[in-house]
């Protein structure tokens, strides 16, 4: 049986609401909040950081099974932020073309309106 994280799916389906917008979410963590568009890769090459992490992470546990069983534990499951913006509990921003967040990092997370949302920040 094949495991997967809820977490990890919660955030695939919220992606997926999203996009029925404009493709923004917020994520809460725990310093601060993330804005931006999930991206998920599917069937597609993935060329973004969190892809090539997983397809390296793959191969090595592909060879390490080579010599002996190899079981991985914990949940490393990641998603890919594309156009976030970080905004940290002491109001400091940060933009990135891309991030990538380990999902257990996640403590809440809502689909928004992109200029809703950025209107209500308080500018310095």
């Amino acid at each position: 049986m094949k495991q997967v994280s809820a977490k990890y799916l919660n955030l695939n389906l919220l992606s997926a609401m999203a996009n029925a917008g404009d493709g923004y979410v917020i994520l809460i963590t725990n310093f601060g909040h993330v804005m931006g568009r999930l991206f998920f890769a599917g069937d597609v090459l993935d060329e973004t950081t969190c892809g090539m992490i997983s397809a390296a992470k793959d191969e090595i546990i592909k060879n390490m099974s080579l010599e002996d069983e190899v079981e991985l534990i914990g949940d490393g499951s990641m998603i890919c932020v594309k156009d976030a913006i970080v905004t940290y509990a002491n109001g400091h921003r940060l933009t990135f073309e891309e991030m990538t967040l380990h999902c257990d990092q996640i403590v809440g997370f809502s689909p928004i309106d992109r200029e809703s949302y950025e209107s209500q920040l308080v500018q310095e």
